[in-house]
């Protein structure tokens, strides 16, 4: 799966100016710069095969949060975000990829954070190792 989320955070981080601040799940600091985003990628289901018992190709989820002390500061992160991922196919060393389909997203204002707005948006792909 690292194969994945590594392409996934290359795309987020590339689609950015300068040095944006994006990070795998579980690994934000205990006390970020903001903004920032944090990637991860999914796998659904066991994998499928067809009739043939060939492998198939899996569904795959992968959720973009973007966290800002300003709206326009979260809005441009998600956007980037967005620009790198919708409609585009991952580079992933040894997987075979569709391209990203949106799924959904949801902004909110977190009140235990100083007033610190989140976007989260959640993708679909396929993926098949290769």
């Amino acid at each position: 799966m690292s194969a994945l989320l590594d392409a996934a955070i290359a795309a987020v981080t590339a689609a950015h100016t300068g040095s944006p601040r994006i990070y795998e799940v579980n690994a934000v600091p205990a006390q970020p710069s903001y903004p920032y985003s944090v990637v991860d990628v999914l796998d659904l289901d066991p994998d499928g095969y067809t009739l043939d018992q060939s492998h198939g190709f899996r569904d795959h989820m992968l959720t973009v949060q973007s966290f800002a002390r300003t709206n326009d500061g979260v809005i441009d992160y998600n956007r980037a975000a967005a620009n790198a991922l919708l409609d585009q196919t991952l580079d992933a060393t040894g997987w075979s990829c569709d391209p990203c389909r949106f799924q959904t997203s949801r902004k909110y204002r977190d009140p235990d954070d100083s007033g610190v707005i989140g976007i989260t948006t959640v993708y679909a792909f396929m993926a098949k190792e290769s």
